[in-house]
């Protein structure tokens, strides 16, 4: 390789690893539901040892999984139920980020779904005292297991943020009615981070303090194929039956940020080289190097930071800087040149001027001088210079001794 693709190779690697990325742009996606499920104080699900099944002769280990319990309602039914002020049913939506939240996160500007009460018949015969009544959406914070049949015990509900919830809003009107919630503040910060902080959300009932009253409101989640009805497609015939929308700007993913060599230690949070760190140095409540969450309080008498979920800061550079580094790596070439040796080879001076040499040999003619010629020569004087410094540099350290 010659040292003038050499230098623009360099130019070409340094433009990619140095130039800031482009910002990322909001977009509104629909978001699909990956999995429901609902849970039941009243519900028994004995296992095995609990009716005092003991294990069999020479089992390794004895089978101890529950037992179906029943369920009162249809498949992919959502149920939210309060007896006398107390959660009696809760329902479950767990929704699919894969490839709408990136891994490094975001910013959720917005975030809204909605939910339809179910109209199967054994659903409507349990839907009692609907008016004036408000279902929530809280905030699940723990992963948890989907199940279309539902109707699992109420201990094993996942966790979830009761101080952090969302009342719905009815629609009547609507053909079938449903619910709608705009939960963007509750779930900003926790979702913002990542598909994988995502849990999704719990419905519960609405309970006034000291109230007694006792209803029940019935909803409608999406369900798969059932394959053993050739008839009928479950899961086209439910997939309307809640609908969420996103919309989102992409924190900027993790870019080379500046050069020179830094620190490696793990305890500020530097990651890579130089003091801008060559990569990214997250902050304290970061999930990924390029995205950071704000956590200077703010000084007394100074607006505060709007939430709403994690926020970026981009590397500035000043304008010169771009302009030093193809003026440093010329200089380099040429300080290699004129203070390094030159580097050992049969044909030094290139291929073509070994052939030019035999040609004019074999014609008798002198070789016609050229630019490539000139800038050999000028090398030359270059490379005797060089060889001079590095000389006098050598009889300088050795106190004056010639070698």
């Amino acid at each position: 390789m010659s040292h003038r693709r050499a230098v623009l190779s360099l130019l070409v690697l340094a433009g990619v690893l140095l130039s800031p990325g482009l910002p990322a742009q909001a977009a509104t996606k629909n978001v699909p539901v990956q999995g429901t499920n609902w849970f039941w104080t009243n519900q028994q699900r004995p296992a095995p040892s609990d009716l005092g099944v003991t294990c069999p002769d020479g089992a390794p280990a004895c089978p101890d999984q529950r037992f179906e319990g029943a369920n009162t309602h249809e498949v992919g039914a959502l149920p939210v139920m309060v007896t006398k002020g107390e959660n009696e049913k809760i329902s479950s939506i767990l929704f699919n980020f894969q490839g709408i939240i990136p891994f490094q996160g975001g910013v959720i500007n917005k975030f809204t779904f909605s939910v339809i009460e179910s109209q199967d018949p054994r659903d409507r015969a349990q839907t009692v005292d609907v008016t004036g009544h408000k279902i929530q959406a809280c905030l699940i914070t723990e992963v948890w297991t989907p199940s279309e049949v539902g109707a699992d015990e109420m201990k094993d509900a996942p966790d979830f943020d009761e101080e952090n919830c969302v009342d719905g809003t009815r629609k009547p009107d609507a053909s079938p009615p449903r619910w709608d919630f705009v939960v963007t503040n509750m779930v900003a910060t926790q979702w913002g981070q990542g598909p994988s902080s995502a849990f999704g959300v719990m419905l519960v009932g609405n309970k006034p303090e000291n109230s007694q009253e006792s209803w029940q409101i019935v909803l409608k989640g999406t369900r798969r194929d059932d394959a053993t009805t050739a008839e009928v497609n479950e899961a086209k015939a439910n997939q309307n039956n809640i609908k969420a929308s996103i919309d989102l700007t992409p924190n900027p993913a993790p870019t080379f940020a500046s050069s020179g060599f830094g620190d490696f230690s793990n305890t500020g949070g530097s990651f890579g080289f130089g003091d801008s760190g060559f990569g990214t140095t997250p902050a304290a409540g970061s999930t990924f190097p390029g995205t950071t969450t704000p956590t200077t309080p703010t000084a007394p008498g100074t607006a505060p930071v709007a939430a709403g979920g994690p926020t970026t800061t981009a590397p500035t550079m000043p304008g010169y800087f771009w302009l030093l580094i193809p003026a440093g790596l010329m200089a380099l070439s040429l300080v290699r040149h004129t203070v390094l040796e030159p580097l050992p080879g049969k044909r030094p001076d290139g291929v073509v001027a070994l052939i030019r040499r035999h040609n004019a040999a074999r014609l008798g003619r002198p070789i016609a001088p050229d630019a490539a010629g000139a800038l050999v020569a000028l090398s030359g004087v270059f490379r005797k210079a060089g060889l001079r410094i590095r000389s006098l540099t050598r009889r300088v350290l050795s106190g004056g001794k010639r070698r």
